[in-house]
């Protein structure tokens, strides 16, 4: 049932949140319900917070503003790392991974011969030739990807460091 008004119109309780909203019926582990009581006593509202700071979207009071594409993490002083959502166009680049950090959240990870000239490449021909039924959100991720990587990588301040990786067993 959504909700797009501040109060009912038979003049009911007002809406939690800033922007429409809709009802839902869920069940949740006493675990889960526990740790959102420790964020504040309404669950709805514990919940939107939780989203938000998981994802890194939005205001604590349930107003959403899509989040960028293409995001900076602070990783030491003066550097960020580019994280953004899952991205199949990306998958497709064989040498390329990406590393989920939390829920929708994602860095990426070259093969060790890879240069950021080869990458910066491989994002503009995926650009060029992108394959039919690719999300329009996919491609705006890659754009903003080329983008971010571009300039950088021209002025010669770009650069990759390595991940150490381990046997899963």
């Amino acid at each position: 049932m959504k909700n797009t008004k501040k109060t009912s119109a038979k003049g009911g309780r007002p809406s939690k949140f800033d922007g429409p909203s809709t009802r839902i019926t869920l069940t949740l582990p006493d675990s889960t319900l526990a740790k959102l009581a420790g964020i504040g006593p309404d669950r709805a509202k514990s919940i939107v917070k939780a989203v938000d700071a998981a994802l890194d979207a939005g205001d604590a009071d349930g107003s959403n503003s899509p989040p960028a594409p293409v995001r900076k993490l602070p990783f030491g002083p003066g550097e960020s790392i580019l994280c953004l959502a899952d991205n199949s166009l990306l998958r497709s680049i064989p040498w390329l991974s990406l590393v989920e950090i939390g829920p929708g959240r994602h860095v990426i990870a070259l093969d060790d011969e890879i240069t950021v000239e080869k990458f910066e490449i491989a994002l503009g021909d995926l650009l060029d030739e992108p394959p039919a039924g690719t999300r329009e959100e996919e491609i705006v991720a890659v754009r903003a990807l080329l983008d971010m990587v571009r300039a950088p990588r021209r002025r010669n301040v770009l650069r990759t460091k390595s991940l150490l990786v381990v046997p899963a067993r």
